[in-house]
C-alpha cells in the first residue's frame, strides 16, 4: 500500500528581547536550526520536502541543505522553513542523508542533525506524443511510482501556460487528448503523479507537431515500359490521398491508407526516372525523397550458333530482358557494313533460324529487342558465322597394354602393338576381334606401315621385340590381316624396317635408313638397293612407287621403280608431316607455316601460318581441314575453310596417326584412340 507523507511546515521561532537594543553583542539566545520534517529513517517520495525548525529568523542571511554531502540548494534572506528536494535520479529505494547549514549575519554558521531517508520513485519518465489524426494526440510515458493515486497531463500551445488535458488512475501510462487540430501546429505535453496533495516533478514532452510525414518508396517494379509498380511505406494517420509523380509529370491519386500504386504511362527505357510519392491533405502536400531508378530494358546476349541442318544457320541467344514484345534480327555480309533485318520472333523465343542463307557467304549477325511503345535494347554482340567445320569427341577408346607404339586403322578394324601381343579390335567399341598367331609378345612398328589392301597384309621388324630371347635373329615378318598367319618371313644382317608395300602387291620395301632394300614376297630375294638421297625425313608413296621428302625448299621425289630423284620448289619447306591416304596431297611444315601440296600438280593449295607450328599434322580432303598437335596447345582441328582453330578439349594425347571413316576422324595415340565426329555446317568464325 502506497504512503501518503504528510508535508509538515513548522516555524519555530524564540524571540529574545534584551533590556539594551544598543548592544552589539550576540542574542542571550543563539540561532538553532534542526530538521523537523521528514523523520529519521522515513521513506520519502523522489519530490519531497525538508521542514526546518530555526530560531531567532531576524538573524539569518542564508540557509543551505545537503543530500549526500553535496549541495542540493540555497535559500537567501528572507528564509524559508520548507524547501524541496528533488531525488528522481537516484536510484529506487536508495538511502540518503541530509542535513542543512544556516549563515547568520554575525558569519556564524549553525548545522542541524543529520537524517537518513530512503527515497521511492515518484516522477514519471519517458514521455512520448504521437499524432493519431487531426482530432487525436496519444501519450505514452513511464510508471516509475508505488503509491501515486492517478497521472495528470497537461497540454500547452507555447510550452508557457499549461491546461489541465486528461487524468487517469494509477498503474495507467497512455491516453488520448482530443481536440481538434490543424496542420503545422506545435503542441507540449508534460505528466506528473499525484496522491491526494502530494505531486511529483513533471515528466516532459518533446514536441508534438500536426504536420504530415514523408513517405518512404521502399520499391520501384518495371512491369513493361507502358507499367511500373511503385511501393512506399504510409506514416501517415491523416492524410487525404496519395499522389504519384514520375519525373515531374503527375501520374495519379491513390486513397489514403495506400502503399502501393500500379500506374500506366510511357517510361523511356534505358535512362534514369525520378519517382516521388505524395501524402496531401488540403491544399498540403508532403512529398518523399525522390526515388531514383532506370528502367532497364537489356540487350540479347550470348548470341551463338546451334547444331542444325547443314542448308540453315539457326541463331541462340540469352533473353536478358523482362517485357519485351519480341525479337529482330538482322544480318549483313561480312565484308560489307549495312544490317539488313531478316526476321522477328516473338517474346521470349531465344532461337531463329536461317533457311536463306548463302554456304558460299561468310556473315555477321545481330539481334536486338523491342516493346510495344517501339522502344529498343541495345544490339546483342555481332556473331560472324561461316560454312565451316564442326568437331566433337565422340568416344576414347583404351586399349589395354599397349606399347610405345602407334597402332594402325586398316579396313575399319584396329591392330595393335600391345604388352600381351598384336592383336585386332573393333574400330566402334574397342573390342578385340582377336589375336595373331607366331607373333612375339610385344613389338615396334613404324608409324608409317601402309597395308595392301587387295591381299590385306602388314609388316613389323622383330628385331625390334623386347620380350625376344637373347641372340634375336634380325627379321621382318609379314602377316595376313584376316587370319593372322604369317606371309613371309626376311632375314636380313643390318637392322631394316618396313616402311611400305608397292603397287605391284609383291615387293615390299624396307630401310637401313641410309638405304633402301626392294624385296620379293613370294621368292624372298633381293630385288633392288637404292641409295637414300635425303638428309631428313621421309615417306613412302605407295599408290606410285616414291620416297617423299621436303627439305631446304625443296619437295623431292625418288622413284622405286627407276631410282630416279626428282624435285619442285615449295618455298621454306622443311619437313615432311604426313601424307593423305590417297597419296594426291603431302602436308609440309615450313618456316612459319604449314603447306598442302597436290602431288598431281605439284602445286601448293594452301598456305596456313602457324605459330607455333604443330609436332604432328594431318590432311583431311573430305573436309577442307587439317588435324594437327602441339605440346603447347594439344590437339586441334583447323578449318582451313573458315579458318577456326578448333581444341579438342578433354585429347590431349600426342596423336601419331589419323584416318578418316564414315564422317569420322579417329586420332590413334599411344594409350587408345579417339573417335571425332566432323561434319561441315554453320559456325562461329
Amino acid at each position: 500500500m502506497k504512503k501518503f507523507l504528510l508535508i509538515v511546515f513548522v516555524v519555530i521561532v524564540t524571540l529574545v528581547c534584551n533590556s539594551c537594543k544598543e548592544s552589539n553583542t550576540e542574542p542571550a539566545y543563539a540561532t538553532k536550526v534542526e530538521i523537523i520534517a521528514p523523520a529519521n529513517n522515513q521513506r520519502v517520495s523522489d519530490t519531497f520536502y525538508v521542514a526546518l525548525g530555526i530560531s531567532n529568523l531576524e538573524n539569518i542571511n542564508k540557509i543551505e541543505y545537503y543530500v549526500d554531502n553535496i549541495l542540493h540548494g540555497t535559500r537567501y534572506y528572507p528564509p524559508l522553513t520548507s524547501y524541496p528536494v528533488v531525488a528522481s535520479q537516484y536510484q529506487d529505494s536508495s538511502g540518503h542523508e541530509i542535513y542543512a547549514k544556516v549563515y547568520t549575519s554575525t558569519n556564524a554558521v549553525y548545522e542541524s542533525q543529520t537524517i537518513n531517508v530512503i527515497t521511492l520513485k515518484f516522477m514519471p519518465s519517458n514521455l512520448t506524443g504521437s499524432v493519431l489524426n487531426d482530432s487525436t494526440l496519444r501519450v505514452v510515458w513511464q510508471d516509475n511510482a508505488r503509491f501515486e493515486s492517478g497521472y495528470e497531463v497537461f497540454i500547452s500551445s507555447d510550452d508557457t501556460t499549461y491546461s489541465l488535458a486528461a487524468t487517469v488512475k494509477s498503474n495507467i501510462t497512455e491516453c488520448t487528448i482530443k481536440g481538434k487540430f490543424t496542420q503545422s501546429e506545435v503542441w507540449y505535453l508534460k505528466v506528473r503523479a499525484v496522491n491526494g496533495t502530494q505531486q511529483s516533478a513533471f515528466a516532459k514532452c518533446t514536441v508534438v507537431t500536426f504536420a504530415l510525414t514523408q513517405p518512404q518508396i521502399t520499391s520501384f517494379t518495371t512491369v513493361a515500359d507502358s507499367m511500373c509498380e511503385i511501393k512506399w511505406m504510409d506514416n501517415n494517420n491523416f492524410e487525404d490521398n496519395y499522389i504519384i509523380e514520375i519525373s515531374g509529370i503527375w501520374q495519379g491519386t491513390v486513397s489514403k491508407n495506400s502503399t502501393s500504386a500500379v500506374i500506366k504511362c510511357t517510361l523511356p527505357v534505358n535512362s534514369y526516372l525520378n519517382i516521388r510519392v505524395g501524402a496531401k491533405r488540403g491544399n498540403v502536400i508532403v512529398y518523399s525523397y525522390s526515388y531514383n531508378q532506370s528502367v532497364y530494358f537489356y540487350a540479347p546476349w550470348s548470341l551463338k550458333i546451334t547444331p542444325s541442318s547443314i542448308s540453315n544457320v539457326q541463331l541462340q541467344w540469352t533473353d536478358a530482358s523482362t517485357f519485351e514484345a519480341g525479337f529482330q534480327i538482322e544480318r549483313k555480309l561480312l565484308t560489307q557494313s549495312l544490317f539488313t533485318q531478316i526476321g522477328v520472333v516473338g517474346p521470349n523465343v531465344t532461337t531463329y533460324t536461317d533457311n536463306t542463307a548463302d554456304t558460299l557467304q561468310q556473315y555477321t549477325y545481330r539481334v536486338r529487342a523491342y516493346t510495344a511503345k517501339n522502344n529498343y535494347s541495345a544490339y546483342s554482340s555481332q556473331l560472324n558465322a561461316g560454312f565451316g567445320l564442326s568437331v566433337q569427341i565422340d568416344k576414347f577408346i583404351p586399349i589395354t597394354g599397349i606399347t610405345n607404339t602407334p597402332s594402325l586403322l586398316i579396313n575399319n578394324k584396329v591392330f595393335a602393338a600391345t604388352s600381351t601381343g598384336f592383336k585386332e579390335y573393333n574400330l566402334s567399341n574397342g573390342a578385340m576381334i582377336k589375336k595373331f598367331t607366331d607373333f612375339p609378345d610385344t613389338g615396334f612398328f613404324s608409324d608409317h606401315l601402309p597395308v595392301v589392301q587387295s591381299r590385306g597384309l602388314f609388316a613389323a621388324n622383330e628385331f625390334y621385340h623386347s620380350m625376344r630371347p637373347a641372340n634375336p635373329t634380325n627379321m621382318v615378318c609379314i602377316w595376313n590381316a584376316e587370319t593372322g598367319n604369317v606371309h613371309a618371313k626376311i632375314g636380313f644382317q643390318n637392322m631394316m624396317l618396313p616402311i611400305g608395300f608397292m603397287s605391284d602387291n609383291n615387293t615390299v620395301v624396307l630401310s637401313t635408313g641410309g638405304t633402301y632394300y626392294l624385296y620379293d614376297m613370294t621368292t624372298l630375294g633381293r630385288l633392288k638397293t637404292i641409295q637414300n638421297p635425303f638428309s631428313g625425313s621421309d615417306i613412302m608413296d605407295d599408290q606410285n612407287d616414291l620416297i617423299l621428302a621436303a627439305e631446304s625448299g625443296l619437295v623431292k621425289k625418288l622413284s622405286l621403280k627407276t631410282g630416279a630423284l626428282s624435285t619442285f620448289a615449295v618455298t621454306d619447306a622443311q619437313d615432311v608431316l604426313s601424307l593423305t591416304p590417297d597419296c594426291k596431297y603431302m602436308t609440309v611444315k615450313c618456316l612459319t607455316s604449314v603447306k598442302i601440296v597436290d602431288l598431281t600438280t605439284n602445286s601448293v593449295i594452301h598456305t596456313i601460318p602457324f605459330s607455333p607450328l604443330p609436332t604432328n599434322a594431318n590432311y583431311i580432303p573430305e573436309k577442307n581441314a587439317l588435324l594437327g598437335y602441339n605440346s603447347g596447345t594439344g590437339s586441334y582441328l583447323f578449318d582451313i575453310t573458315s579458318g577456326n582453330r578448333m581444341i579438342l578439349d578433354g585429347y590431349t594425347q600426342y596423336p601419331s596417326y589419323f584416318c578418316y571413316r564414315q564422317n569420322s576422324l579417329y586420332a590413334v595415340s599411344y594409350n587408345g584412340y579417339t573417335s571425332l565426329l566432323v561434319t561441315r555446317a554453320w559456325c562461329n568464325l
